[in-house]
């Protein structure tokens, strides 16, 4: 579960990354491997720190 969204972040962020470079912004993806005690955060896409549904109204983390 964890590989997929991984890798599904990965593709997006390489398909937008031209589009939002030429605006002059620029897009580090780091992931965190975390311990088995954690799993509860796995996941989770943040933005800044934030949480990415913070910036999409009415979006659910299922």
């Amino acid at each position: 579960r964890c590989g997929e969204t991984g890798r599904t972040v990965m593709d997006i962020v390489e398909r937008i990354r031209p589009v939002i470079e030429e605006e002059g912004i620029t897009v580090q993806v780091v992931e965190t491997v975390l311990e088995d005690d954690a799993i509860a955060d796995s996941n989770s896409i943040l933005f800044n720190g934030r949480p990415f549904e913070d910036f999409i109204e009415g979006m659910k983390v299922t």
